[in-house]
């Protein structure tokens, strides 16, 4: 149980109470079955969070295949983080590169973000 008068729930549902107590968010995370509400509120109520990749509510089949994608650049991270380590400075010309490198980095970060709520979402909290 939540232990939230129904107004108090439906004034966080609609949006009329400007900061949720996050000991709610988990509680309703864990008794909706839905972990998505824990990474929601990371992403749209905590200035911490703001900065991480959104995470996408997707189907095994549709991640594995992004997932899959974004994997196929990792011997290009690779070679660019060698080459641009090489001497411990990222010089002017290597920047481009560095940020290349640090785009596809969150592509895989928000991937697996995506995987990991499947798994929690699908398969449990042991994962």
């Amino acid at each position: 149980m939540l232990g939230l008068s129904s107004s108090t729930l439906a004034s966080y549902e609609l949006g009329l109470t400007k900061v949720v107590p996050v000991e709610s968010i988990m509680l309703m995370a864990e008794l909706y079955g839905a972990p998505e509400l824990k990474r929601w509120y990371c992403n749209n109520m905590c200035p911490l969070g703001e900065e991480l990749p959104p995470v996408e509510i997707a189907d095994l089949d549709r991640l594995t295949v992004k997932l899959l994608s974004v994997l196929k650049c990792t011997a290009q991270i690779k070679e660019d983080m060698l080459n641009i380590a090489a001497d411990g400075v990222v010089s002017a010309d290597e920047q481009p590169k560095m940020e290349s490198v640090l785009a596809a980095l969150k592509d895989i970060v928000a991937v697996s973000s995506s995987l990991m709520l499947w798994a929690e979402k699908n398969i449990g909290k042991g994962v």
